[in-house]
């Protein structure tokens, strides 16, 4: 989700395919959190599964990029991870001022001595959430940072053993102890899908993606063929519950596949939903928040009205920022991207 302009080395083949996907999940996340497409019943069911790949292909899209960028430049991997953990920073913490006097009222700061108050902010920073999306910010980069480890250590058999040990944690029942999963939830956060042991999953395999050897594997895969794949491996997922995961896991990563062997000509409209794609995933939420306590009606609370109007809102936000960042005195917005 992070803005990928800077890069190292000359020359770098751009993904707009992945530049227009990860603009398409953006929407789809401001869908979620509006129950934008809760009804129809027919609607809901069709899109359930593709809106629930929205943040599983945000962290495979970053963790791919990443892990390019390090495999083409073994020389400069260190500036490589030191440039990614202090873009991702630097982005956590301008929204975090931004949101700090909210922070304050619902984490209860106030009532907290100066010591707990530390403690819980960056507990919270690290395994949990300060601000709304803010989980995955801090996912994203302990998880990345943790491969990166274990890949520049060449211990890639541990972060496939672990890789697996967090699939099995997650997508099945009863294999680890009941008091493992509430341990977890006391130190980390009730919702586990919501922290770095989920994101770690994709973006593993976002970076076992990245392997110059994968190139043959998308060359093999013409776009149609693909699509059909995919389409056809989500309608069996629409019917098998059962087996819902393990379609899920092959789905998400077809359709990276399709929008990474998009072949478009470079445009400026790319760039515009690159991004906007993070503006749009952190923004909306005092978007719906606020449309919600200023308009009472059942129309503006959830629903395909409320999420067009709390996408359309945002948006328009969003390409406001862009537009304002590069103007006198309002520089300091390259931050918020």
């Amino acid at each position: 989700m992070m803005n990928d302009n800077k890069i190292f080395q000359p020359t770098r083949r751009m993904y707009y395919g992945l530049d227009l996907l990860k603009f398409i999940m953006a929407i789809m996340v401001v869908a979620i959190h509006t129950r934008g497409f809760e009804w129809p019943a027919w609607l809901s069911i069709s899109l359930s599964s593709f809106r629930d790949e929205a943040v599983p292909v945000f962290f495979i899209i970053s963790s791919f990029l990443f892990f390019k960028k390090v495999t083409n430049n073994s020389e400069t991997n260190n500036k490589i991870i030191g440039h990614f953990v202090c873009r991702l920073a630097m982005l956590y913490l301008f929204w975090f001022i931004v949101w700090f006097p909210i922070i304050i009222k619902e984490k209860e700061l106030l009532k907290m001595s100066l010591g707990d108050g530390m403690e819980s902010l960056i507990h919270d920073m690290l395994f949990s959430y300060t601000f709304h999306g803010s989980w995955f910010l801090s996912s994203l980069l302990l998880s990345v940072v943790i491969v990166y480890i274990l890949h520049y250590f060449h211990l890639r058999w541990i972060i496939l053993f672990i890789l697996l040990l967090d699939l099995i944690f997650f997508y099945t029942n009863g294999i680890f102890p009941t008091n493992c999963y509430l341990w977890l939830k006391s130190v980390l956060r009730p919702e586990l899908s919501l922290t770095f042991i989920y994101a770690y999953i994709w973006v593993c395999i976002g970076y076992f993606m990245s392997f110059p050897s994968m190139e043959k594997i998308y060359e093999r895969f013409s776009l149609i063929y693909a699509v059909i794949l995919y389409l056809l491996w989500y309608i069996l997922s629409i019917d098998s519950i059962a087996l819902l995961p393990v379609f899920f896991l092959i789905q998400v990563p077809l359709l990276f596949i399709i929008f990474h062997n998009l072949k478009l000509k470079e445009k400026f409209v790319y760039q515009v939903l690159r991004n906007s794609s993070i503006l749009i995933f952190i923004i909306h939420f005092a978007v719906y928040g606020f449309l919600k306590r200023v308009f009472s009606t059942p129309l503006m609370q959830s629903g395909p009205f409320f999420f067009f109007v709390t996408f359309t809102v945002t948006f328009l936000i969003s390409l406001g920022i862009l537009w304002l960042k590069n103007k006198k005195y309002f520089g300091w917005l390259k931050y918020a991207i």
